[in-house]
């Protein structure tokens, strides 16, 4: 598994992820799981485990990474699109990082149409605003790079 260059994320960006996955994870039925996007980024993936353990799950069962295509490196878009509107509907929240080359715009509507709640580490996007990410639809969002460190939808 290729993990992201890992994020120096502050204490209040990690706060930011743990409170996102305590609003948005809330296993009901099939709806019961948390999504992590490739490249994983480890802070992610511990947050999405702490939040499946404190609901009394299984984080094996509960925590799934998505993978590019077998022999790429990156996901891609109509992939992670495809994904959300087959399996959407079996998750709570989804963590993915802006390192792939997606729309965040397209990847938020997808999540959003099944009732998955997003948020994304944009580090790897110079120059983006909060604006934009409203823009786009966007519940939540870390970043190390840009004049924002975490943005959280109202």
């Amino acid at each position: 598994m290729t993990t992201a260059t890992a994020p120096a994320y502050t204490p209040v960006q990690h706060a930011l992820i743990a409170r996102f996955l305590e609003r948005n994870y809330v296993p009901v039925g099939y709806r019961a799981q948390v999504m992590v996007g490739h490249p994983t980024i480890d802070a992610f993936t511990a947050a999405a485990t702490a939040a499946v353990l404190r609901a009394g799950t299984e984080p094996a069962r509960r925590v799934a990474i998505i993978h590019p295509r077998p022999g790429e490196e990156a996901m891609r878009e109509v992939d992670v699109i495809e994904y959300f509107r087959k399996y959407g509907h079996e998750y709570c929240a989804a963590l993915m990082s802006a390192a792939a080359p997606l729309d965040i715009g397209v990847v938020t509507t997808a999540a959003h149409a099944v009732g998955c709640a997003i948020l994304w580490d944009v580090s790897a996007i110079a120059g983006l605003t909060a604006g934009q990410l409203t823009a786009w639809g966007v519940d939540a969002a870390v970043s190390t790079t840009s004049d924002f460190a975490v943005f959280e939808a109202i």
